[in-house]
């Protein structure tokens, strides 16, 4: 259970899972919200429950909805993978790309489908049976349309994170998958003509 209240731009989370505070050196990279935060002050006792702080930068509160949340609404919490670790998803970094909105909510079999809509610019990086991060949880694509896709929340993933509160209307957090924007940016190549082209990819026999 994660509980959190701000003061200006310094976040506190408080009622920490035993699991998350592991770790906790200051300067040490977790996620929550979505978003990658470095401890500004970890191992404080809080009302009873360790805490941690942090310190939001204008450019997450621009493009991250951490700036509408309240005190004592629940946020998600994550330690940073270490790269010898197994990966169990695909590659979050915890930067945020934008804010979609959940378009519908329904129940099946005991799972959560979600359908959201997100900025058309934002789209093209989201695709069928691809990854996408919603609230920093890795999930799989089930559909794309349009500007909007749907996903599948498993009872385990429901329970464990705050996915299961939300409701038509609600924002969340985005972070889609950052190879395919590595991908685009090197196709896009640069203002000297640089970068991998189908040409480039065709003579040195990738394609």
């Amino acid at each position: 259970m994660i509980f959190w209240w701000k003061l200006s731009r310094r976040v506190h989370v408080h009622r920490i899972d035993r699991r998350c505070r592991q770790g906790g050196e200051t300067g040490a990279a977790r996620q929550f919200g979505a978003a990658d935060s470095n401890y500004r002050s970890p191992g404080g006792r809080v009302r009873g429950g360790t805490a941690l702080s942090f310190d939001v930068s204008p450019e997450t509160l621009d493009k991250s909805g951490l700036g509408r949340l309240s005190a004592g609404e629940m946020v998600n919490l994550e330690r940073a993978l270490r790269l010898s670790d197994r990966l169990g998803g695909h590659i979050v970094t915890g930067h945020i790309d934008c804010v979609a909105t959940v378009a519908a909510r329904r129940e099946e079999s005991g799972n959560i489908i979600f359908s959201f809509s997100l900025p058309p610019e934002n789209s093209r990086y989201v695709i069928a049976k691809g990854s996408v991060a919603i609230d920093g949880i890795s999930l799989t694509v089930n559909s794309v349309s349009g500007s909007g896709f749907t996903i599948n929340v498993i009872p385990h993933t429901a329970a464990m994170t705050t996915l299961r509160y939300r409701k038509p209307g609600d924002p969340v957090n985005i972070e889609t998958d950052i190879i395919g924007r590595y991908v685009e940016r090197l196709l896009g190549g640069n203002a000297a003509g640089g970068g991998v082209t189908l040409q480039s990819l065709l003579e040195n026999g990738f394609v």
